[in-house]
């Protein structure tokens, strides 16, 4: 019984060490996908789309004034953005909020945000196109515009390892990002027993 106990309690503690501290333990590397086309307004309120980013590593966010692990995630956004800003590299946080440009001019200058620009999807464009489950999600693209890796969730962007994986993207090198000890434990009991 008190291995159980012990068992469990484990289990609940790696539960609560994912949620409360994230790390890119989540982000997915992929092999290169095309993506479907889109666009999004820019603070003006005009058109554009990740074509204007080509020849860039891009982090695309998308977040919402609403999603408490969004807001949480944009200052480490803003300073990943300002560690990067002679590189071919960058940070594109697109919001999904219906209609609300003056509240979110609003977060960013309380926020005293330096590096982030304000991009718009008020008509649900990027939901439409990408069909992602939950906020925030983070999609990484190499230089030809194509998606390269994925993350659901906040992270601290301006951590040691965040920082790594976008300075071995900009060289053009393969990243390396750990496994989560919650992922190898996952892994571990999700793994079929192997035939004698």
């Amino acid at each position: 019984m008190k291995t159980l106990k012990t068992f469990y309690l484990l289990f609940a503690y790696l539960i609560m060490s994912q949620v409360t501290c994230a790390t890119l333990s989540r982000y997915e590397a992929i092999s290169p996908q095309e993506l479907p086309p889109f666009s999004f307004g820019n603070q003006e309120g005009y058109p554009t789309d990740l074509g204007h980013f080509k020849g860039k590593i891009v982090l695309l966010n998308i977040w919402s004034l609403g999603c408490g692990p969004c807001i949480s995630e944009m200052p480490s956004l803003d300073r990943l953005a300002g560690m990067f800003p002679d590189k071919d590299f960058a940070v594109v946080t697109v919001n999904i909020d219906p209609l609300k440009p003056e509240a979110i001019k609003s977060f960013y200058d309380k926020s005293k945000f330096q590096y982030l620009n304000i991009y718009l999807d008020p008509y649900g464009k990027i939901k439409e196109a990408l069909n992602w489950r939950a906020l925030p999600t983070t999609i990484i693209l190499n230089r030809e515009g194509k998606m390269i890796g994925h993350m659901i969730g906040a992270t601290s962007w301006d951590s040691s390892e965040a920082v790594d994986l976008i300075e071995a993207l900009i060289e053009g090198k393969t990243p390396k990002v750990s496994v989560s000890l919650f992922q190898q434990f996952m892994d571990f009991f999700n793994k079929k027993p192997e035939k004698h």
